[in-house]
């Protein structure tokens, strides 16, 4: 069985400069998408065993709301300081030194980062998928990838759904 990759990008936040950026909080849109997603990762019965969050406000508020609608475990959700604002590259290292038991994995975290790995993942850039040229606050990408994640090549990966919040009803 081929192991699966959640990234989530976080919700909608406060305006950059209102507040120090890791302490940037969701607004009520972002509160909403993150319900949203939480709530289609359940009827999609697709949990993850653990979900990897960096430790900006924003993140971790997303993380834990879509978590409690989803219902996942509280300690199936774990901060990463190394995960805010990580670029393509500390993402991959990531993944590489990731539990090879856990079959389904989420980050939570922010672009760049996250737009560029599911981009070298996928082989391709996001704009080929669905014609959007970037990971929208509060979307989600479902990659199916080949077991072993300690040689990660361009294009290894399937996106199997991409989700972006504002599709889902309420």
């Amino acid at each position: 069985m081929a192991r699966e990759l959640l990234i989530f990008r976080h919700g909608k936040a406060e305006a950059y400069g209102t507040v120090a950026d890791e302490a940037r909080t969701l607004t009520k849109r972002g509160r909403k998408q993150a319900r949203k997603m939480g709530a289609w990762l359940l009827e999609m019965d697709l949990l993850p065993e653990l979900l990897l969050c960096s430790d900006s406000a924003r993140t971790m508020e997303t993380a834990a709301i879509a978590g409690h609608v989803a219902g996942i475990l509280p300690e199936s959700i774990q901060s990463a300081p190394f995960l805010y604002l990580a670029p393509e590259t500390a993402l991959l290292a990531v993944l590489a030194q990731s539990d090879a038991a856990v079959q389904r994995l989420m980050i939570v975290g922010h672009n760049p980062g996250l737009e560029g790995v599911v981009d070298y993942l996928a082989g391709h850039s996001l704009a080929e998928y669905g014609g959007h040229a970037h990971l929208k606050t509060g979307t989600l990408v479902r990659l199916s990838l080949p077991d072993d994640w300690t040689r990660l090549a361009p294009g290894c990966s399937e996106i199997l759904d991409f989700i972006y919040p504002d599709t889902l009803t309420d």
